[in-house]
């Protein structure tokens, strides 16, 4: 079996979602760095003084009314909860219950059935709990545990466009760029980056704000198609 294998395409198509596809890599990785550095400590947040307004904090008494089900917690350990807060809160559902989702992170023993917490809302967010002890705990709605998921995707979206940009450009030299054109479509780099990204993309949606589940499948993804490409190029090269 060779490095590369035929396919008839149409090359003015793969050139132009690749080329579509690297700038939106180059934002959605923006904003991945945005959500890592927009905010981190509870503290370092200015307080609102319009309630529930951007890049400020706003607080609301609550209780911890019932623990739900949340998908894959035997694996991130994720806990989802309903608190019930008052009327006015963003993102209420069924009455004055608001639900939110705690990663896997220290303290969070304090979360029990009926205890009286202070969520901390970024913006429209619930962003953190509070507990009576004092211990803080990010929820998934903190900024930052979004960064994770943008950044596979940028990933993701960023090997998939140089991809098709490659083998695009490649089949249009040899056949006209608007006519279905056999190309033989080698692996490459950008193919393992493509495939790293929608893996760490795909088991970070699982996890949600868990980061560990993502990085560990991008890494496994990414060998399995670097362990995959090798043996071709091999091959390959004696010819």
């Amino acid at each position: 079996m060779g490095d590369a294998r035929e396919r008839r395409i149409r090359p003015v198509l793969w050139v132009s979602f690749g080329a579509l596809a690297v700038p939106v890599a180059l934002l959605m990785g923006l904003a991945a760095a945005a959500a890592a550095t927009r905010v981190g400590a509870v503290q370092s947040a200015p307080r609102c003084m319009t309630a529930f307004a951007e890049r400020c904090t706003t607080e609301r008494a609550g209780v911890l009314e019932d623990q739900g089900y949340t998908r894959g917690s035997w694996m991130t350990r994720e806990q989802k909860w309903y608190v019930r807060v008052p009327a006015g809160v963003p993102g209420r559902h069924g009455g004055d219950v608001l639900v939110v989702t705690v990663p896997r992170q220290d303290g969070r023993e304090g979360l029990v059935k009926g205890a009286q917490v202070t969520v901390v809302f970024f913006g429209r967010a619930p962003a953190w709990i509070r507990l009576w002890s004092g211990v803080v705990l990010e929820t998934e709605d903190h900024p930052r545990r979004q960064a994770p998921l943008l950044g596979w995707l940028a990933l993701g979206a960023l090997g998939g466009g140089l991809f098709g940009m490659r083998i695009g450009i490649r089949a249009g030299r040899q056949g006209g760029w608007l006519r279905r054109t056999w190309v033989r479509v080698p692996r490459g780099p950008e193919a393992v980056v493509f495939v790293a990204g929608i893996a760490g993309a795909l088991v970070q949606q699982f996890a949600g704000g868990t980061v560990w589940p993502g990085v560990v499948a991008g890494l496994l993804a990414a060998g399995s198609a670097l362990l995959a490409w090798r043996p071709h190029r091999r091959q390959a090269a004696p010819a």
